[in-house]
């Protein structure tokens, strides 16, 4: 599968020293792209958001130019994927020409004047022919003639040729079959039963990659609206349809109906057991670990520090996001295979199991001047968002006959120490003002 770089709108890189990513991989990820395309040629099957989580993950991202961790290396793929050496390099700046490398498993860097910005920039491309100069463009995905002039640079890669895999066809009827997306996968996208199922109609994406879930995703199939595209039925979305061709691994499977029990026989008369003077001996029994049991008592306040994803562990396919700099009142800190992750107390009042990874929070100091000014204009908004993290379930059980504004302003009031000036930026209500004493 040959993939594009516009297509995918995820922030890349990674969060070092309080400075997060700013850029997307449609507008920065052609060398992500790149790698992308040349680990699935050798046999990795693996999208840029995938590829993307890893080299954050790994801690791979490195800063060139700007002190924003979102840049890679010639080498960058090896340190994932040892299968996949580095050999030839070439590198002649910005001015001169490298030629082409020898072979197609090979990547190309050019160095042109962007359409858009009109910047000198660097582009990186996948070659598609070495012989014909023919490129595997990252930014649209498709084969051509390089439109970006000669290379200023490339590298050529060594590795196994995969084997040649048969795709696995679907059934010539699918419905009452079940639809099984692998872990390997990552994360899948679903469609709106009423959009056809192409990129920019998604409306979320399943998660089969979540260990909690592994080894993958099974669902009934309700409908095969067209080809390769399939009805299943979701705890987020409801119904949705969701594209599984053969350019995908994911797998179609019979549904399993347990058979009928045979007749229960008549029971054999009682039997008095002889008496024995031995002492009973019970089996030992391992014990199952549950995340739930790990659960431990921590009450403390967090500060995001980058945007991600956070799961319910005990709901398949549910998740929210956590935004950047948001904070986080703890009520519990729990384990699953070995991670530690942070339940808001919202989550335990509600019986649910967000679990934030306890890596991705720090603990909350007094805010500057400037945090507190977008929390006031969060305030004057007439609608409030309220998600799981709210700052604390007993602030709003204590503060439930208040009205939406002076509800917000006790809780920021409380954590930050900092009410006087907030009250006085939004001027609450009289029911802040001391009694008039008559």
């Amino acid at each position: 599968m040959q993939y594009a770089q516009k297509n995918y709108l995820q922030l890349m890189g990674r969060t070092v020293n309080g400075v997060a990513p700013r850029f997307r991989i449609d507008q920065i990820g052609c060398f992500l792209v790149s790698f992308t395309n040349l680990v699935n040629e050798g046999g990795v099957a693996i999208d840029p958001i995938g590829l993307n989580n890893i080299f954050r993950d790994r801690g791979i991202y490195t800063d060139i130019d700007d002190k924003v961790f979102d840049d890679l290396g010639w080498g960058s793929i090896g340190a994932v994927y040892p299968q996949f050496v580095l050999g030839k390099t070439a590198n002649t700046g910005i001015n001169r020409t490298a030629g082409w490398p020898s072979n197609n498993r090979s990547i190309v860097r050019f160095y042109y004047k962007s359409v858009q910005s009109g910047q000198m920039i660097f582009h990186f491309c996948k070659v598609a022919d070495a012989a014909k100069h023919l490129i595997l463009d990252s930014y649209d995905g498709k084969v051509k003639p390089s439109p970006y002039g000669e290379p200023t640079g490339w590298a050529e890669y060594a590795y196994p040729t995969p084997q040649v895999v048969v795709p696995v066809q679907p059934p010539s009827s699918v419905v009452g079959k079940q639809l099984f997306l692998p872990a390997e996968a990552g994360t899948w996208r679903v469609y709106p039963k009423n959009k056809p199922a192409v990129v920019g109609n998604e409306v979320g994406k399943l998660w089969p990659g979540n260990p909690a879930w592994a080894p993958g995703l099974l669902y009934d199939i309700l409908g095969n609206p067209s080809t390769n595209v399939y009805t299943i039925n979701t705890n987020t979305w409801g119904q949705v349809n969701i594209y599984a061709g053969p350019d995908t691994i994911a797998q179609f499977r019979d549904k399993v109906v347990a058979p009928s029990p045979p007749p229960t026989p008549p029971a054999p008369a009682p039997v008095t057991p002889p008496v024995s003077h031995q002492p009973e001996v019970k089996p030992v029994e391992t014990p199952k670990v549950d995340f739930r049991s790990t659960a431990q008592k921590l009450v403390n306040t967090y500060r995001a520090k980058e945007t991600i994803d956070v799961n319910d562990f005990a709901q398949v396919g549910v998740h929210s996001t956590l935004n950047a700099g948001n904070l986080v009142r703890s009520a519990q800190r729990f384990e699953v295979e070995g991670k530690k992750y942070i339940r808001t107390a919202k989550s335990v009042a509600e019986n649910k199991w967000f679990g934030i990874p306890e890596e991705n929070l720090i603990p909350a100091n007094d805010p500057s001047d400037e945090s507190i000014a977008p929390i006031i204009a969060d305030i004057r908004k007439e609608d409030e968002d309220e998600s799981i993290f709210d700052l604390s379930t007993e602030l709003n059980e204590l503060n439930k006959n208040l009205r939406g504004r002076e509800r917000l302003v006790a809780i920021v009031g409380t954590v930050t120490g900092t009410a006087l000036r907030i009250l006085q930026a939004i001027k609450p209500s009289n029911i802040f003002k001391k009694k008039e004493v008559k």
